[in-house]
């Protein structure tokens, strides 16, 4: 990152902006989001050149207040002074997706990989996005392409093969995604969404029993995963009619 960019002619007041920005960071560490926007309002106002003040202030707006409009803004304001700053294009492409805006995300993580082709993080954000549209064999691909970066099992991967799991999942290819989704939940089992991922393709094979469990799981880790809870409802359902039938 960047820091202020004096005008030309015009020294940098070191003082005073640092001042500023370290009371504004100390607040956003301390998770007093308001106050620390305050703060980068004042510093922004007064120093509109300083490329930080604008990524924090995004940061505390969408990564802290999910307000995504208004950390794009300022994500934007910030690429203005440094287009090529890889980590605002990232943010921004993550608050795209988080608006649903996927194909516009898409767009901010291929430049950072222009600038860096194995930043992860993107790579990871694109395959996501790509699922979010259908595009599953592409999303597949970058996944693949993810764990080809690193040795198996490294905790890196655990995104990736969560994606890899969804993308294979909904081109019907349920046993390679349980394998995916198994490899992950290995890497890291407090994911809510590999779980759910697993669920979907365990009932998509008719082992209900072992999707449920799998569903009540990501339920436990995320009771807001609407996704995971209407599909343990389905299959609770389904389970429910079989046993009413009196198989066992």
């Amino acid at each position: 990152m960047a820091g202020y960019a004096a005008p030309p002619g015009q020294p940098a007041p070191e003082t005073d902006h640092e001042k500023i920005a370290s009371r504004a960071l100390i607040l956003l560490r301390e998770g007093r989001y308001n106050e620390a926007i305050a703060c980068y309002d004042e510093l922004l106002r007064r120093f509109p050149s300083y490329v930080d003040g604008w990524y924090n202030k995004g940061i505390a707006l969408g990564e802290h207040l999910h307000d995504y409009e208004h950390a794009i803004y300022c994500y934007d304001r910030g690429l203005q002074l440094n287009p090529m700053d890889i980590d605002m294009w990232h943010n921004k492409g993550k608050a795209l997706y988080c608006l649903a805006r996927n194909e516009e995300a898409i767009q901010c993580f291929d430049r950072v990989l222009q600038l860096n082709p194995h930043y992860r993080i993107s790579l990871e954000g694109k395959a996501a996005a790509l699922n979010n549209m259908g595009r599953f064999p592409e999303a597949q691909a970058v996944a693949e392409h993810i764990l080809e970066m690193y040795p198996p099992k490294n905790i890196k991967t655990w995104k990736a093969l969560s994606v890899l799991a969804m993308s294979l999942n909904n081109q019907a290819q349920h046993k390679k995604a349980i394998e995916a989704a198994n490899k992950a939940i290995a890497i890291n089992p407090n994911d809510d969404g590999i779980w759910e991922t697993k669920g979907a393709a365990l009932a998509a094979m008719g082992r209900y029993r072992e999707a449920l469990g799998c569903l009540e799981e990501a339920l436990k880790l995320n009771p807001d995963n609407r996704t995971a809870e209407q599909t343990r409802d389905k299959v609770a359902e389904i389970l429910n009619e079989f046993w009413a039938g009196g198989k066992k």
